[in-house]
């Protein structure tokens, strides 16, 4: 229900205004940045998991994009309360740090979906390369059903003319 009035949103183009504030203010920004922590806590699984076949370089940038990631969610987070608190004891229903929460919040979206679509790219790749790694050493260590046992002829040096 809350996505799909976060999807009107999208669908209205890039004009922000009241009607988008309403659609994301409050506990909807909540559940927004909730779903970025979902969102980096499945990213962070499919990491670590693919660590050991990750180049380390690449493992630890992406670690460090997480982290920050992290730091993001946790300081939206507190704009969020803030915000919702000040509203509380104002009575006004809507904050004046609402319209910039909500560009934090749908920023923080985004930049997280990107995070985790780069994880699952480089995580598909470095698995690819270990299965491939794997059925070479397996070729070439399983003998053949005829008997033969598969060689890899090493690289024939070019002949030198002098």
């Amino acid at each position: 229900m809350v996505w799909s009035k976060i999807v009107q949103v999208f669908s209205l183009g890039s004009q922000w205004g009241d009607n988008t504030i309403r659609l994301i203010e409050g506990e909807n920004a909540l559940k927004m940045v909730q779903r970025v922590e979902g969102i980096l806590e499945d990213s962070m699984r499919v990491l670590e998991s693919h660590e050991r076949v990750m180049s380390s370089g690449e493992f630890n940038a992406f670690s460090i994009k997480h982290r920050h990631l992290v730091l993001k969610v946790v300081e939206v987070k507190q704009e969020v309360h803030r915000d919702r608190n000040q509203s509380v004891l104002s009575g006004n229903p809507v904050g004046r740090g609402t319209d910039r929460i909500v560009r934090d919040v749908v920023r923080l979206q985004h930049q997280a979906e990107i995070y985790q679509q780069d994880v699952l790219t480089a995580s598909r790749r470095a698995q690819d390369h270990e299965e491939e790694t794997f059925m070479k050493r397996y070729l070439e260590d399983t003998p053949h059903p005829m008997g033969v046992r598969l060689i890899p002829l090493p690289d024939r040096p070019q002949p030198t003319f002098s």
